[in-house]
């Protein structure tokens, strides 16, 4: 994580209350989405959406089009209320199967 927060291509947001830490996003300045993790006690509660929304804005003032993911099936219909639509994702015939990202590639328009 620390490795994350100090690498100056990365943004990384902290939800906390208090001492608690509730949920962590992190996005590259690409526009990449590559964490938004909340606690389980924190889930339902609008800390994911509030991570979300944040990485969004800086995605925005960076000057980017979109955001782009990679969403469990877990989280499938929040990426999908969020307002994220599925990518096809082009894997390489040399490429195995069973080698294949198991991530659901997601991306936002943010114009």
């Amino acid at each position: 994580m620390a490795t994350w927060i100090t690498n100056p291509n990365n943004v990384v947001y902290v939800a906390a209350d208090g001492e608690q830490i509730l949920g962590v996003a992190a996005m590259e300045r690409s526009g990449r989405i590559s964490l938004n993790h909340v606690s389980p006690d924190a889930r339902f509660k609008g800390v994911s959406k509030a991570l979300l929304t944040g990485l969004e804005r800086k995605a925005k003032e960076l000057g980017l089009a979109h955001c782009i993911l990679e969403s469990t099936q877990t989280a499938l219909r929040f990426y999908r209320a969020a307002g994220y639509r599925e990518q096809e994702r082009y894997v390489p015939r040399s490429r195995l199967p069973a080698e294949a990202e198991s991530g659901l590639p997601m991306v936002k328009d943010l114009t």
